[in-house]
């Protein structure tokens, strides 16, 4: 049993049960902040087939470690141009999504928790309009305020 227990309020508990053979994962857990069980993944049959011949390693890689964008987290992908981020905690992983604010929509903020996975919007105004950051995965709700508070709007049309 493999238990990951987070020394922040950034990122949920797990506990993964592994088969002491293989190392594979058979059962994962998500945990809240306060123990409470979020998510649970448990396989019933696993294949093993051999290794691909194809498989190569790739040495470009999405995954970065570029600098933290909050303590612990970092960018696996970043298209500006496109209104995407993707950040990582060598765990868990993170989305967020800026668009423009649909006409009529007011600024605030919103999230909804299903399971382990959390969505939060936020509208903002910023110099180039006001848009719509919106942040989704398996991170509590401090996370993605946190997360949304890096992104800047103004630079997103330039």
């Amino acid at each position: 049993r493999l238990t990951l227990r987070p020394r922040d309020t950034l990122r949920f508990g797990h506990v993964v049960d592994l088969d002491p053979d293989t190392g594979i994962p058979l059962r994962a857990l998500t945990l809240d902040l306060e123990n409470k069980l979020l998510e649970r993944f448990e396989f019933a049959e696993i294949t093993i087939s051999p290794l691909s011949a194809s498989y190569h390693d790739n040495s470009n890689s999405l995954i970065s470690t570029s600098s933290e964008i909050i303590p612990g987290y970092f960018r696996i992908n970043d298209e500006k141009e496109k209104g995407i981020l993707v950040v990582g905690d060598g765990f868990s992983v993170a989305s967020g999504f800026v668009e423009p604010l649909p006409a009529g929509v007011p600024l605030g903020e919103g999230a909804v928790l299903e399971g382990a996975t959390l969505i939060y919007s936020r509208g903002v105004f910023g110099l180039s309009g006001a848009v719509l950051i919106s942040v989704m995965g398996e991170i509590p709700l401090v996370t993605a305020r946190l997360l949304a508070d890096t992104v800047r709007p103004a630079q997103m049309g330039s």
